[in-house]
């Protein structure tokens, strides 16, 4: 396991010489890291194929926020994202997208369909409803956790 936390000095290129210089990896956390969260396609291109954990989030304690509903100006397309990630790393179990981006319910089903072998996924996204919730439970049939932080969750009759 690696994990870089709160890596603001680290550009994506330095990210990824050193995933490349990993080729045994297996589970890897970028955590807090903003400059990754626009840049993930590049850094997913070069993601060893053995990789079984993937973690991207924000710690909303150490950006000094807690507050679910935090807005990237230009949010990166994580429908491209899945179906890399997908091609690049079939043995993946743990997937973390908590960084306050909003995942379509296109790309929540591509997810599912994709990786049905997930074993832990956390996301963050408020379009998540309870009928994704449901989608999710239904197709993973391999799930022993799941954290979604949705506002939809809580507003929805």
């Amino acid at each position: 396991l690696f994990t870089f936390t709160r890596c603001k000095k680290l550009n994506v290129d330095q990210i990824i010489s050193f995933v490349r210089s990993c080729p045994r990896l297996t589970e890897l956390a970028l955590i807090s890291c903003p400059t990754i969260e626009y840049q993930l396609e590049c850094v997913v291109d070069v993601l060893p194929y053995q990789l079984t954990s993937f973690d991207v989030h924000k710690d909303h304690i150490l950006n000094g926020s807690c507050d679910e509903d935090i807005q990237i100006t230009s949010p990166p397309d994580l429908n491209v994202f899945i179906r890399k990630v997908q091609h690049r790393c079939p043995n993946l179990r743990h997937l973390d997208l908590d960084f306050g981006s909003s995942i379509s319910v296109e790309c929540l089903d591509n997810l599912l369909l994709i990786i049905p072998q997930l074993c832990s996924i956390h996301l963050q996204s408020a379009t998540i409803g309870w009928v994704e919730v449901s989608n999710i439970l239904r197709s993973c049939s391999s799930l022993g956790s799941i954290s979604i932080v949705s506002r939809s969750l809580v507003e929805e009759q």
